[in-house]
């Protein structure tokens, strides 16, 4: 087996144009989450849709750091920045459940939506901390599950904005530009 050994430096023309891809993109979804939360301090779905900004931004940049790369990471390296996108992955898809659950119409109380974090925070401490058979206990699942929430609740945001034309139309722009993300 041949020894690779890191270079003594580097300097940024050598990393790959995917690792600034995704720290641009990342750099603006924080942006445009700080924009909307300072625009509307208070406001229930701006707060959502930047936590969802936030956690996809999360996603973004530590998927930056370890899928851009052809050599491997060091173990301990990326397994925090896998929880890290993990946690923001989870973070994005709870912003997403809460956005369409109260915006454009107020469908479900945020109050009662407590499960959905706890649910996902459960997940990512049974899978990490090795808890259950790795079969049943997986991120996968967690997405999969948020994301059925989210186009449950798209759906159910389509018919009730039946009425208004301006709320659909807004609603139809978000939920599809969410869906056809994911």
């Amino acid at each position: 087996a041949a020894e690779i050994l890191p270079a003594p430096d580097r300097d940024l023309s050598q990393l790959g144009s995917d690792f600034f891809v995704q720290i641009g993109a990342a750099s603006c979804m924080l942006l445009i989450a700080a924009f909307l939360v300072t625009l509307r301090p208070g406001n229930g779905p701006a707060l959502a849709f930047a936590m969802s900004g936030l956690g996809a931004a999360v996603a973004a940049l530590t998927a930056a750091i370890y899928s851009s790369r052809d050599i491997a990471l060091d173990v301990a390296l990326f397994r925090t920045l896998s929880v890290f996108n993990q946690v923001g992955t989870f973070l994005f898809g709870i912003g997403m459940i809460y956005l369409f659950a109260g915006y454009p119409v107020r469908l479900v109380s945020w109050r009662r939506l407590w499960p959905v974090p706890l649910v996902c925070g459960l997940l990512v401490f049974a899978y990490r901390l090795q808890l259950l058979p790795h079969e049943w206990v997986t991120p996968h699942i967690g997405i999969v599950l948020l994301l059925v929430g989210i186009v449950v609740l798209v759906v159910a945001q389509y018919h009730a904005t039946r009425g208004n034309p301006a709320d659909r139309a807004v609603m139809l722009w978000l939920g599809m530009s969410v869906l056809t993300r994911a």
